[in-house]
């Protein structure tokens, strides 16, 4: 990646333009516009982020995006394969180099291996010593006396004289609340037999509550997205699962989209756009990661 930055680095400085020139106008921080001119892809936390730059900076400096981008899949592509070919190439080694590695690999190996018998050997060692100490706490304890025999026999409640007067009481009680619940049932069946000869009152319809309605409306209700750039701002926007728009999006000006679903929106510049979600301002800065922020859009932010 190395050539594509130092082409990039050449057309920079002979248009004489400065890193804070170039910032200033694609919002990209300068951190990231000195790694793209040094090819050091390990600055960018993900590939996409990398590409994206790349394909904004290019156009800055008034290169094809489209061209530069098919140079660095072609370049990757080629690198790839050189290492796949040097990594199975070995014929470079001699007969007695390669005896020497197998020699190597076979006393790592036997290392190896003996390590872990050792290890085995020394569990096994440490689970016996410890059933070892809890027979011997538990003999312990026995010839000490500290341990006792259960009762095999619980011992058997007394009995009182108070019986059959407690079990008097209870038939008298049962006997009234039979008499009472006879009376309860008779009048109950008395009142279910006039209430089923009037007729029945027609259901009132349920009436729909305005939580209900505001729900119902949210789900089927249309996704509204417009940006507004307070500064000169990198972004990219996809609608379920489809690309509405990428480019840089110029001070001042704004952008509408629609959606059934969702809008998932990589912005490269956070604080200098404004989002709303049908007429609702989305907080877009929190959650950034060095300004640059990923964010889901669905119903429920609505």
């Amino acid at each position: 990646m190395k050539e594509i930055g130092k082409l990039l680095k050449e057309k920079r400085k002979t248009g004489g333009l400065s890193l804070k020139a170039a910032h200033k106008s694609t919002k990209i921080q300068e951190q990231y516009l000195v790694a793209l001119e040094e090819g050091n892809m390990k600055v960018f936390s993900a590939e996409i982020y990398y590409k994206s730059f790349l394909k904004s900076y290019a156009k800055y400096l008034g290169f094809d995006p489209e061209l530069i981008l098919k140079q660095y899949e072609e370049k990757k592509s080629s690198d790839v394969a050189h290492q796949y070919s040097y990594e199975r190439d070995d014929s470079f080694f001699s007969k007695d180099d390669k005896e020497d590695n197998a020699q190597d690999d076979k006393k790592v190996k036997d290392g190896s291996v003996e390590t872990k018998w050792l290890v085995a050997v020394l569990v096994v060692i440490a689970v016996l010593f410890i059933v070892f100490l809890y027979f011997n706490k538990n003999i312990s304890e026995i010839a000490d006396g500290n341990q006792s025999l259960p009762d095999q026999f619980p011992a058997q409640p007394q009995q009182t004289e108070e019986v059959p007067v407690l079990a008097s009481a209870v038939l008298i009680e049962v006997s009234s609340d039979t008499l009472m619940s006879d009376k309860k049932d008779s009048a109950e069946e008395a009142l279910n037999i006039k209430a089923s000869k009037q007729p029945a009152a027609p259901a009132a319809p349920v009436a729909k509550t305005a939580k209900q309605s505001v729900d119902s409306a949210k789900k089927n209700a249309e996704l509204e997205l417009r940006i507004e750039a307070v500064e000169n701002v990198w972004v990219k926007i996809e609608s379920d699962s489809r690309e509405l728009y990428q480019g840089t999006v110029l001070k001042g000006s704004s952008k509408n989209f629609k959606a059934s679903d969702k809008f998932s929106l990589q912005i490269g510049y956070a604080p200098g756009i404004k989002v709303f979600l049908n007429e609702n301002q989305i907080d877009v800065v929190s959650g950034s990661v060095q300004d640059v922020n990923n964010i889901l859009l669905t119903r429920d932010d609505l």
